[in-house]
């Protein structure tokens, strides 16, 4: 993309890297998977090099591959000014691409089927709270152990 079609701004595509900087690698992202996961490893790889925001938009383009490649080059020229105006662009644009995450009702709900196996109750209940970002340890616990059916665990657990 020539400069002047860029989106970015004036200032920040005439942004010096500092001496001695060299292009960061990255996964590139192709829009298959979270995008708010890219933007997170962009900011940590940035921030580990202690780079300010402009080269941070510069060096956004450098990770993306495929048609996310294609949605930058649509972006109106001279239309970012920040890296925030950036992230949101890009999160809003691939934002059916986030991954799910559930609330403390999805951890209430877990209860072991009588089919199921402790190991695949376990299994499924430790994946249903990863998923919440607002899990408790206790609230767990109690679910975990109210979710349990009746038999030696149980026992042993609630006595």
């Amino acid at each position: 993309m020539r400069p002047e079609n860029s989106p970015l701004i004036r200032s920040i595509r005439e942004h010096q890297l500092p001496p001695g900087a060299n292009i960061l690698e990255i996964l590139k992202y192709d829009g298959s998977g979270d995008p708010n996961d890219h933007i997170e490893n962009c900011i940590w790889m940035m921030d580990a090099y202690y780079l300010d925001e402009k080269y941070w938009c510069i060096f956004f383009l450098t990770t993306l591959s495929g048609q996310t490649r294609l949605w930058y080059k649509i972006l109106s020229v001279e239309s970012i000014h920040d890296f925030n105006q950036l992230r949101e662009e890009f999160v809003g644009y691939f934002v059916h691409h986030r991954r799910y995450t559930a609330d403390a009702h999805a951890i209430l709900g877990c209860r072991q089927r009588a089919d199921e196996s402790l190991h695949a109750f376990v299994h499924r209940c430790n994946k249903a709270t990863l998923n919440a970002p607002e899990r408790a340890g206790d609230m767990v616990i109690a679910v975990f152990t109210y979710g349990l059916r009746q038999g030696v665990l149980f026992k042993k657990l609630v006595g």
